[in-house]
């Protein structure tokens, strides 16, 4: 039997993704918003261009955590 892992993060793990995302944590809380998967995409390929070297190898990690 596969156990999945919970995603909970804490409140201090919060603030850590909002800022290297560069959004607020209200943005990462509300899903009345959730765009289509392409647009998804194409934010997501905006957002890692412009981040600077530290904070696209944080998003790497924080994406790498969630998804393995």
């Amino acid at each position: 039997m596969e156990i999945k892992k919970r995603l909970d993060p804490t409140a201090e793990n919060m603030e850590k993704y909002a800022k290297a995302f560069n959004v607020d944590i209200s943005e990462m809380l509300e899903i009345s918003h959730i765009k289509p998967k392409e647009e998804l995409l194409s934010d997501l390929i905006k957002i890692l261009k412009s981040a600077n070297d530290t904070d696209l190898t944080t998003i790497y990690k924080i994406i790498k955590g969630i998804v393995h």
